[in-house]
């Protein structure tokens, strides 16, 4: 990924036509969608 870039913690780039490819775990952090379970964090 040439193109990857980093906005205020989400990793993402675009596509050659154009549309956003987000990291899907970037995203649910930062909706606050995580549960801690002990040791381990549930998306």
């Amino acid at each position: 990924m040439k193109n990857l870039q980093v906005i205020r913690g989400v990793r993402g780039y675009l596509d050659g036509d154009g549309v956003a490819m987000l990291n899907l775990e970037d995203c649910a952090r930062g909706l606050g969608f995580t549960e801690t379970k002990g040791d381990y964090i549930r998306w």
